[in-house]
């Protein structure tokens, strides 16, 4: 029997459907404002435990010296978020913020940065502002695959490779042509990849190729320059008496300089002579002649190479092709350590800007942690960066300004295979205020505009909202809020707080004149009559090169002159002892270095005075010790807490009403508010009574948009007890 078909008559028809449920909104969830060590700034960071509050964000600032307490003052936002997740709380928010803070940059031992035909060296960025990263420093490794090839041929900037299956070959790559019988070396950027079958072709621009000689040319001769590095930018210049082939393919430059200012090892020198410019990378800085000789003299040995800068003649050119050539791909492997801690590594990054994992791309905390918030996918790069967070962010110089269509390849020159020296950060402003770590954390002067946008610190509730959105995405200069502000577009966030609005203010004072014991008499050699003393012991004791300046990372060279052959005996095994200590009469002493070479660098040591002294040892016997020398590290400048009866209230109040107007323009959030520790119950009622008075009548209604919570709490954590405001407790 024929089945019916049914049909639907034309109309119109509902259907019913289950309405969507609506879930009550989480009111648990809490957004922090404070103080931090590291992180991004006014970057709003979604966390979910304390211990990712302290792989983001650091230790607790220290921000001064509280004189009545004799103890350090630190930053409140560190204690409110782990009291937060102490007391039951589930997940937050943290705003950092500050004001102008500076980020550090470290030189990358090694490596040039090659852009529009000029050379410079490369430095990395701290990945956040301020000076948590002084005790950092970095290294790098080459790492050098050779090509396999069939066949090899060169056309203007690009090369045609014949290769097997494995031997790949990509934009963004650097490669190094050898050519083993000339000696010269070409590094050629590659910007495209034409590839078919096995034939590769490996286009470079024609501005950025670069060719290298393997040994410091015949026309380097005395009465030149040679120019030392602070980073990318060039130093102090020094004359050059001579210049001679070092061991395998390194370059000894003497120039006329006394030994406190001589390179340190990992840094670049460069001499200039127009057609041609030797960039040498420092393994050792010697004494020449003895200090106090006029003029002092140094020997600076290196890898080197010799930049041809107009390139190759068009006859030299073709006197290679016939050349056997060594075709290696490079990369970069990046390491940074941080005094005992292990060392942290990046492998495998790439040289060029096209790379997927070229270094410069290395993100900052404000780059990684703002594309999270907008939901951007991780790169590769990105991901090995973020977890665990890596140290370092690119030089952020990948386009110059100047050309942003040209693009920045990184040259490695006497880069090692393993990382063998580790260089710690610029100085910055050494010896001025400016030089001070809470200045360069943007913390120099406490203010309620550390908290607030400066667009935003004076607008009433009701207008709140429709001037941020102008701000962030209607204005022809659209931007980020900043401060408490930066919260704003948290939706899910229903508590808000500012733990470090409590504090009281500080000044940046300079401290004491200080000794460095240069006074000091070194103990004379035994002479006693009758005593038998072998030859070949040196009993003089050595002598520092003063003064000994730490940087702010912690860092500082000591270098000493003293004979460790007086006699010629070069089987004599003499060495040199060199013994650290916190107090001036080396009781207790610690030996930190037994060797022939007359300098050490010491990193990333803390903050105080410590006393070094050293002596000349060999098989027969110890020498006498030298006179002490005393180096500062830190405490340069610091910071002072003013005293409470110097308290007053003013930033507190602007900052607890900007919280509570933005409260109550969300609807949807709720302000805790906090005291100064020293307030008692008088105080605090008048305090009260001053936000209600401040707000005024207009504005009444937005006090139920807050809450006001005192006496802090004690709570015993592994640094000892800590005293902070109770908000992060409440919040929980």
């Amino acid at each position: 029997m024929p089945e019916r078909i049914s049909r639907r008559l034309p109309g119109v028809y509902f259907s019913a459907a289950t309405p969507p449920v609506d879930p009550l909104p989480r009111m648990d969830i809490a957004v922090f404002v404070g103080f931090a060590s590291e992180g991004p700034l006014h970057v709003p960071v979604a966390l979910e435990n304390a211990a990712e509050f302290a792989a983001i964000f650091g230790g607790d600032a220290l921000v001064a010296w509280d004189a009545a307490r004799g103890e350090e003052a630190r930053g409140f936002l560190g204690p409110a978020v782990r009291a937060f997740f102490r007391n039951g709380g589930q997940r937050c928010w943290v705003v950092r913020v500050a004001g102008v803070a500076v980020t550090n940059v470290f030189p990358v031992t090694g490596l040039l940065r090659a852009c529009g035909g000029e050379l410079v060296p490369a430095v990395a960025r701290a990945r956040s502002k301020g000076s948590a990263s002084d005790s950092l420093s970095v290294g790098a490794a080459l790492v050098a695959r050779p090509l396999t090839l069939e066949a090899v041929s060169f056309s203007g900037p690009s090369a045609d490779l014949i290769t097997d299956a494995n031997s790949e070959v990509r934009a963004g790559d650097l490669l190094r042509f050898t050519f083993r019988t000339s000696g010269l070396v070409w590094m050629l950027p590659v910007r495209a990849v034409e590839a078919s079958g096995r034939r590769v072709r490996a286009v470079g621009d024609p501005a950025a190729t670069f060719w290298f000689r393997k040994k410091a040319p015949a026309t380097l001769s005395p009465g030149m320059r040679a120019d030392t590095f602070e980073g990318e930018r060039a130093g102090t210049s020094f004359n050059i008496e001579e210049a001679a082939e070092g061991s395998g393919e390194e370059t000894e430059l003497q120039i006329t300089a006394p030994m406190t200012s001589a390179p340190v090892p990992g840094s670049f020198v460069r001499v200039d002579w127009g057609a041609e410019e030797l960039w040498l990378r420092v393994r050792e800085a010697r004494l020449r002649r003895p200090a106090g000789s006029l003029p002092e003299a140094i020997s600076i040995i290196g890898p080197a190479l010799s930049r041809v800068k107009a390139g190759l003649s068009s006859t030299d050119a073709a006197a290679l092709v016939t050349e056997p050539v060594t075709v290696e791909r490079l990369s970069l492997d990046l390491w940074t350590r941080r005094g005992d801690a292990p060392p942290q590594r990046l492998v495998d990054l790439g040289l060029g800007q096209r790379h997927p994992r070229f270094w410069g791309a290395l993100p900052t905390d404000e780059e990684l942690y703002r594309a999270r918030l907008q939901g951007e996918a991780l790169t590769d790069l990105r991901a090995a960066a973020a977890t665990p967070r890596y140290p370092l962010a690119g030089d952020g110089k990948a386009r110059p300004k100047a050309d942003p269509e040209r693009e920045s390849f990184y040259l490695p020159v006497g880069m090692a295979f393993a990382a063998d020296v580790f260089l710690g950060a610029v100085r910055r402003y050494p010896g001025r205020l400016r030089s001070a770590p809470l200045v360069r954390n943007g913390l120099g002067r406490f203010r309620k505009a550390l908290f607030l946008d400066p667009a935003l610190a004076e607008t009433p509730a009701q207008a709140l909202l429709g001037e941020a959105d102008f701000l962030r995405y209607q204005s022809p200069a659209a931007r980020e809020l900043r401060g408490i502000h930066a919260a704003l577009g948290v939706e899910e966030a229903t508590l808000i707080a500012v733990p470090d609005a409590v504090h009281r203010r500080w000044k940046v004072v300079k401290p004491e004149p200080f000794d460095d014991g240069s006074s000091d008499v070194p103990a004379a050699p035994s002479r006693e009559p009758g005593v038998f003393h072998d030859c070949r012991v040196p009993l003089d004791a050595p002598s520092f090169v003063r003064p000994v300046t730490a940087d702010e990372t912690g860092t500082f060279t000591l270098r000493w002159t003293g004979d460790l052959d007086p006699f010629g005996d070069p089987a004599g095994g003499a060495r040199y002892v060199v013994e650290e200590s916190p107090d001036p009469t080396f009781s207790p002493s610690t030996a930190i270095y037994a060797g022939t070479a007359p300098a050490l660098t010491i990193w990333g040591r803390p903050s105080g005075t410590l006393h070094y002294r050293a002596r000349i040892e060999n098989a027969a016997g110890p020498g006498p010790w030298s006179s002490r020398l005393s180096v500062r590290v830190g405490g340069v400048i610091q910071a002072t807490l003013e005293d409470a009866a110097e308290y007053g209230s003013e930033s507190l109040l602007d900052v607890q009403r900007a919280l509570l107007r933005m409260s109550a323009a969300r609807g949807d959030m709720l302000a805790i508010l906090a005291l100064p520790e020293h307030f008692r119950e008088l105080e605090a009622i008048e305090h009260a009574a001053a936000v209600e008075e401040r707000m005024g009548a207009a504005e009444a209604a937005t006090l139920s948009y807050g809450a006001l919570y005192h006496p802090w709490l004690a709570t015993r954590e592994d640094a000892g007890v800590r005293r902070a405001p109770p908000e992060g407790a409440v919040a929980g």
